[in-house]
């Protein structure tokens, strides 16, 4: 896919979201394109195409901006498909290494990395399969599987493989359904 086609992806997700989580009625795309989440993700996109491109001055620019204007930290090295919703970015980061599959969504403060220093079996990054939704505060960290359409929970923290089409809730996380 070419970048325009990506972005518009990303947005059709946004708005399936915001519609899903409204009861129904989905935003006009100008209304996901004002969205603060939306700005943030065009602004990745570029980020990683100049990373890609071996551009790494314009590329640290705009990972920059993303920090500032919105308060996010996404690496512009990670791997994220088509389809990333974020509705609100605040808060949220992941690491250059992680791995993001289609129609992934993530809420405010979420963040996805390497598990710590001390702990060599939670070195890595993680991956995130297709359709996953990661809500406000959730902690994916090391170097694990989150299987496809898992829900993370608020808050939860996890650090161990996940099967696909799961719940995961607490610290740490476990699944509660499936």
């Amino acid at each position: 896919m070419n970048l325009l086609e990506i972005i518009r992806a990303d947005i059709r997700s946004l708005a399936d979201m915001e519609a899903s989580l409204s009861g129904g009625r989905r935003p006009r795309t100008i209304e996901c394109l004002l969205s603060p989440g939306a700005l943030a993700v065009i602004v990745f996109r570029f980020a990683t195409r100049m990373h890609k491109a071996r551009l790494r001055p314009i590329s640290r620019c705009l990972y920059l901006l993303n920090m500032v204007a919105f308060g996010c930290d996404m690496a512009p090295g990670a791997s994220v498909g088509p389809g990333f919703a974020m509705p609100h970015p605040a808060g949220t980061g992941f690491g250059h290494d992680a791995v993001f599959g289609s129609n992934v969504r993530v809420f405010s403060g979420v963040r996805v990395g390497g598990g710590g220093l001390e702990r060599v079996d939670l070195d890595g990054m993680p991956t995130i399969g297709n359709g996953c939704w990661l809500f406000d505060g959730a902690k994916v960290m090391g170097p694990i599987v989150v299987g496809a359409d898992t829900v993370i929970g608020v808050n939860a923290w996890v650090t161990r493989d996940v099967p696909e089409r799961s719940i995961v809730v607490g610290a740490p996380g476990r699944v509660v359904g499936q």
